[in-house]
């Protein structure tokens, strides 16, 4: 599940300028959140980068972690597909810095 709230933190995978649309970076998102009985689900999203999010995309690496600040859903159904594609379009976003481990 992914809560489309200002603070939600995902983890962003592959992203790479977009081939069909332009200023636009794609990638992976994911989530992850505990059940009733305290396992971890996680959770695998399709993502667009755009607007004021697309040129602070292009510095994401693979494993980043970011915090959304605005986003939409897109459900898109192609009809002689038969397939529906689902991403989350995400217009701004905080690079989350990775915390140093204290041993």
């Amino acid at each position: 599940m992914l809560q489309l709230k200002e603070g939600q933190r995902v983890t962003v995978w592959e992203p790479h300028e977009a081939t069909k649309i332009k200023n636009t970076i794609e990638a992976n998102i994911s989530s992850a959140k505990k059940d009733q009985e305290d396992n971890w689900k996680y959770y695998s999203w399709n993502a667009k980068f755009v607007g004021q999010a697309y040129k602070k995309a292009a510095d994401l690496a693979e494993k980043d972690r970011i915090e959304l600040k605005e986003a939409a859903i897109e459900n898109y159904y192609n009809k002689e597909k038969q397939k529906l594609y689902v991403t989350v379009v995400i217009f701004d976003f905080e690079k989350v810095e990775k915390e140093e481990k204290k041993e």
